[in-house]
């Protein structure tokens, strides 16, 4: 999933998103009462997931029937909970991120897209990256095969060198071997 939505997804889990519940207690609004349904302080868990605004969001799923049989106290349980029923988390992390948008979207401008199109939104956000993630070869990797000295054709003689430049002591060096088609050195320069 894309980094910006696992790292949402870490900030609900440590509770550090800006809620109206987290932003009363850092004294930055005076009322934590949710703007979707004005029934419950909007903690982490209403904020994405128990607010009755989002009944047809989650229950565009079957995955997520839970939802009604299950009350989470915290955020971090109900993604625990997700975990071990093998849902999907991609698609889970999507949605809730794709909620959250849509509330921040709503409060910059009251024209945000409609609570029935986040289910749609999510999925087809996840497909999306999904098909721009580059695919991974099965193949072996390679292996650099070890160089191995060939020697020359008879008759021919085949130079091999080497250079190093040692800038701690401002000097350069090269290596040169000439061997002939036994293998046998001729010359060697230093």
């Amino acid at each position: 999933m894309p980094c910006k939505v696992r790292n949402f997804l870490w900030r609900a889990y440590k509770n550090i998103i800006p809620t109206l519940n987290n932003l009363k207690h850092r004294c930055v609004v005076e009322d934590s009462k949710c703007s979707l349904c004005a029934q419950h302080d909007e903690d982490v868990i209403h904020a994405l997931w128990s607010c009755p605004a989002f009944v047809q969001v989650w229950n565009e799923d079957p995955q997520w029937s839970f939802r009604g049989q299950n009350i989470f106290p915290v955020f971090s349980h109900l993604i625990i909970h997700v975990f071990e029923l093998g849902c999907s988390a991609e698609l889970f992390a999507m949605q809730i991120w794709t909620i959250w948008f849509r509330r921040n979207k709503v409060r910059s401008a009251p024209l945000g897209f409609p609570l029935n199109l986040i289910a749609q939104r999510a999925y087809e956000a996840l497909v999306e990256y999904r098909a721009a993630q580059p695919r991974h070869s099965l193949a072996a990797p390679t292996t650099r095969q070890r160089a191995r000295w060939i020697p020359p054709p008879p008759n021919w003689n085949k130079a091999n060198f080497y250079a190093a430049i040692f800038d701690e002591v401002g000097r350069a060096g090269l290596r040169v071997i000439i061997c002939d088609s036994q293998g046998l050195a001729m010359v060697a320069l230093t």
